[in-house]
């Protein structure tokens, strides 16, 4: 009996309350009748949403199973990706730098490509007898390139060599008539190796066919170039040296050429 008579005084004060706030209840009331109202206009809709719902909660659950079967492998990928993450954020505000010229890249492919459909069919047409041509090079070519891998590692003998040939024949004069001629000209030497013929090597002489790379400069830093070998220094003397006497004979020895160590340089056919 208590307990209803607390109820029935409480729900005087509420009563009283909700007088008192008449126009708080009146736009409730109005509020809950626009929500109706819409509700009703909306019904249609209500309806498709209720009816996809449960497709969409058996393909929820489907994917989340996938998802809970996978996520040992995604694990274990996040863990890969966790050191490159660091490198992210500089590679993506590198691409956002290079955008701009990305962007005319790509707005100058459709006239590139247009050009490409109206040329490529006669570069092709040009191409396709290389095709024979490039098959009887290439044994040739395996021949050729060993030798230019040889002039690439030691380009000082040939550079000397076409050096003195221009050197040679690079003299121009004006000659009567004002007539520009060229001629040849050069510096002869003589020492006591000029005269030829000799049965044996003098022991003065100092021979090397295959200087090794940078061995010309021995030149400068010793005044001689190192020899090939020094087998002829105990040969008799026909002539004796001139000027002011011979250089000492000091070996070469073997330099690596292409990962093999010799005296010269064996020149092996390249692979096909």
């Amino acid at each position: 009996r208590r307990d209803l008579e607390g109820l029935v005084a409480a729900s005087a004060d509420v009563l009283g309350v909700i007088g008192d706030e008449d126009g708080l209840v009146r736009t409730a009331i109005t509020a809950g009748d626009d929500v109706l109202d819409l509700t009703g206009r909306r019904a249609r809709g209500v309806r498709a949403t209720v009816r996809a719902l449960p497709p969409f909660l058996r393909q929820l659950r489907a994917t989340s199973r996938t998802v809970a079967d996978a996520s040992p492998d995604l694990r274990r990928a996040i863990r890969a990706l966790e050191p490159v993450a660091p490198e992210a954020q500089p590679a993506l505000a590198a691409i956002r730098r290079a955008a701009p010229e990305f962007r005319e890249l790509f707005r100058a492919l459709p006239g590139t490509v247009a050009a490409g459909r109206a040329g490529l069919p006669a570069l092709t047409a040009m191409l396709r007898p290389t095709r024979d041509a490039l098959r009887e090079f290439h044994p040739t070519s395996r021949e050729l390139i060993p030798l230019m891998q040889l002039i690439a590692v030691n380009p000082e003998g040939p550079a000397a060599s076409f050096a003195n040939v221009a050197a040679l024949v690079n003299g121009v004069m004006v000659g009567p008539g004002g007539l520009v001629q060229h001629y040849a000209k050069g510096l002869p030497t003589v020492w006591n190796e000029t005269i030829g013929g000799w049965k044996t090597r003098l022991p003065t002489n100092i021979l090397n066919p295959y200087v090794k790379p940078d061995g010309l400069r021995d030149i400068e830093r010793h005044g001689y170039v190192k020899a090939f070998d020094c087998r002829n220094t105990d040969n008799p003397g026909y002539l004796p040296s001139t000027g002011n006497g011979s250089p000492p004979c000091v070996l070469q020895g073997p330099w690596t050429f292409n990962g093999v160590e010799a005296f010269y340089p064996r020149l092996q056919q390249s692979p096909p």
